[in-house]
């Protein structure tokens, strides 16, 4: 719909084309599998029938625990934690009759913990970013972050630019990883929200107005100061 308020008011989102191909997820497996985008090895079912069909393939590459995530929910809704291939099918089952129709993500369990990459795009090339790790979250296995840390963000932007790049993203974005801290291994990139995201007070607390720098760069057309995080800034919700 965007198309019939051309001239009329600036819709400061990247294009339908673009969020199409990240969002929902399983448009996401696509993609990194196109653009070699590292991640969690993922296979996609939408029945019993299929599941049973790439079952093999899942016990030979996969090592438990894995997750079943619905392809298009939020906060960790949805997502189930199975340690078995018995498991497995009675988690898939479940999901099934709650999501029906839809195509089940079924992906390995990544190494380490997780990293939220906040960014900034003009036309594809990223122009402002900072990275939030949740030292704790809610509920714990698979929830938002509740308590909050700034950290590096560089050891992240080559993957993002990978994926984005190639999309022409303009526009702000947040991504979620994985990852075990060590420099010798990469992030792996779980998720694309094409959205502000929950932790958006602790970017700008953190000297990045993403709000402001996305108002600046669809009014004015470019963005003059993009400031630099905040390290080691922690912030915490409210109970």
């Amino acid at each position: 719909q965007r198309d019939k308020f051309d001239g009329l008011i600036t819709s400061a989102a990247p294009d339908f084309d673009a969020i199409d191909r990240v969002s929902p997820k399983d448009h996401l497996a696509d993609t990194m599998a196109d653009l070699s985008v590292p991640g969690p090895d993922t296979w996609l079912a939408t029945s019993m029938d299929e599941l049973c069909d790439v079952m093999d393939k899942i016990e030979a590459d996969a090592s438990y625990p894995m997750f079943i995530k619905p392809p298009d929910e939020v906060g960790g809704r949805g997502i189930s934690k199975v340690k078995s291939p018995e498991e497995l099918r009675e988690k898939f089952k479940d999901l099934l009759d709650r999501y029906p129709d839809q195509r089940l993500l079924i992906q390995n369990a990544s190494k380490g913990v997780d990293y939220c990459f906040c960014g900034l795009f003009d036309q594809g090339r990223l122009i402002g970013s900072m990275v939030y790790h949740n030292n704790q979250k809610f509920p714990n296995e698979a929830g938002p972050g509740v308590v909050r840390e700034t950290v590096d963000h560089h050891k992240f932007e080559p993957i993002v630019q990978s994926l984005m790049e190639p999309l022409g993203w303009h526009g702000i974005a947040e991504i979620d990883f994985m990852w075990d801290g060590e420099d010798s291994t990469e992030p792996s990139l779980i998720e694309v929200n094409p959205r502000f995201w929950a932790g958006l007070d602790h970017s700008i607390k953190s000297n990045v107005d993403f709000p402001w720098m996305l108002y600046k760069l669809f009014v004015d057309g470019r963005v003059s100061e993009t400031p630099k995080p905040d390290i080691g800034f922690k912030s915490t919700m409210p109970g």
